[in-house]
């Protein structure tokens, strides 16, 4: 198995020009390496190109959005348990205030004499 090929293999390969590539590979999660002046793909490289080529050219989806998505898979799932865990504590911090703020409009609209919602 092949380790690195060319900017114009993976072109070839995939069906676009070195040029498209050239402006995947700056959205694009990859992890290039260099020889000299030439990019090298990774075969795992190789794999996004070709899942970035189908959701753009088949499914008609933006490179933006593909490169976003890309991404986000690229996040390992603890990461996502934490976020999860972290929105999940901001949560309840919002309820708690949203609570508190209600009683003290309370107060405030009884203190008035005006009827509390």
């Amino acid at each position: 198995m092949k380790l690195y090929f060319s900017r114009r293999e993976v072109a070839r390969l995939v069906g676009v020009s070195p040029d498209t590539l050239r402006t995947w590979e700056r959205y694009l999660p990859l992890r290039l390496h260099k020889r000299g002046r030439e990019v090298l793909y990774t075969q795992r490289d190789v794999d996004l190109v070709f899942k970035a080529y189908h959701a753009i050219k088949v499914r008609g989806v933006s490179l933006r959005d593909v490169a976003r998505s890309l991404a986000a898979e690229e996040v390992p799932e603890e990461v996502h348990e934490d976020l999860r865990a972290r929105v999940r504590e901001n949560l309840v911090l919002l309820r708690k205030r949203l609570k508190q703020l209600q009683a003290e409009l309370r107060e405030v609209l009884e203190s008035e004499g005006k009827e509390t919602p």
